[in-house]
């Protein structure tokens, strides 16, 4: 553990120190894997020292938060289903969910839209989340053509996806979500199982991608959404994950190395599978295994040490956590 504290020195998470430490979040959502090739996880909203405060659902291919921390979007095998983190009865939204890779549907930042992969993939839709009303975005439906929900800018005025084409072109797209033409940013001939992963900066002025392909100048980089010009970055190590942006979107942390302005910085946590999961303005979270158990550490922002959150003994990896305030 000390040398991941020491380690995290280089994170650099804030430009001016607080007189008190940022303090973790008190409770949290947490996917963890069932095991298999079912690809189904346990759902649970657990407090600081990992202890189940409740099981939400305890078959579900994927959850995402809400960005106000009030509700969860689970993928079941029949649709997809909303319900209130503090409990309430699950309200089915959409009704089959296709198999594609990465999100079914992704929030937007007021909380009160979903952004939704519906007919096998070959559409995309902005679901209402109160009346549960859909709206088709007028793209190209063609059999070859794969839509995958990615992202919406912080002020919701446009929506990030992706369209695949079988193998092996992979293409990220722009539109505003009342249906303009969309803007395509990015594109690479890939293999049919790669697609890159991005994400939206909080201001919504930059996507940060990965992208496990042999070319390095495709492996990772920054794209500006309104020039479309895209600066690749250090690729000297892969990461197939999504890029996790700092709040006031100066800079993103992937795999070993925090990426900003200022040029990159590796760091070294002694966990080689450490990853960072998500970024608040109390400080980074990382999940990572050691000695078969799952492990959650925060680096609290303005500090230059980590702690451990909690171990959940049983569970090899989380498949996602998402703090909750």
């Amino acid at each position: 553990m000390r040398a991941l504290a020491l380690a995290l020195v280089v994170l650099g998470l804030c430009s001016a120190c607080g007189s008190s430490a940022a303090q973790p979040a008190r409770r949290f959502v947490v996917v963890t894997p069932l095991g298999g090739m079912s690809g189904l996880s346990r759902v649970e909203s657990v407090d600081a020292r990992g202890r189940v405060v409740r099981t939400i659902a305890r078959r579900a291919f994927d959850a995402s938060v809400s960005p106000d921390g009030r509700l969860v979007a689970l993928d079941e095998s029949n649709g997809l289903y909303v319900e209130r983190i503090s409990g309430s009865r699950p309200r089915l939204l959409v009704r089959s969910i296709p198999d594609i890779w990465g999100p079914a549907s992704v929030w937007s930042p007021d909380s009160n839209q979903l952004l939704v992969a519906v007919s096998g993939g070959s559409r995309l839709a902005v679901v209402t989340v109160a009346t549960g009303a859909e709206r088709l975005l007028p793209l190209p439906e063609k059999p070859s053509v794969t839509y995958t929900p990615v992202g919406w800018s912080g002020a919701a005025h446009e929506i990030l996806f992706e369209a695949g084409s079988g193998c092996c072109l992979k293409r990220l797209l722009v539109a505003r979500p009342t249906g303009a033409s969309p803007q395509e940013i990015y594109a690479v001939d890939a293999g049919e199982n790669d697609s890159p992963y991005a994400s939206w900066s909080p201001d919504g002025k930059r996507v940060a991608y990965t992208a496990e392909f042999d070319d390095p100048d495709w492996g990772m980089g920054v794209i500006d959404v309104a020039s479309g010009r895209t600066t690749a970055l250090d690729n000297r190590n892969q990461f197939l994950q999504a890029p996790v942006w700092a709040p006031d979107s100066s800079r993103f942390a992937v795999g070993l190395s925090v990426f900003s302005n200022r040029g990159v910085r590796l760091y070294s946590t002694g966990m080689p599978s450490a990853t960072p999961v998500a970024w608040t303005g109390a400080g980074l979270y990382l999940t990572a295994e050691s000695a078969g158990s799952a492990k959650l550490i925060f680096a609290p922002t303005g500090q230059n040490s980590a702690e451990t959150v909690f171990s959940l003994p049983h569970h090899r990896e989380f498949s996602s956590v998402q703090p909750l305030g």
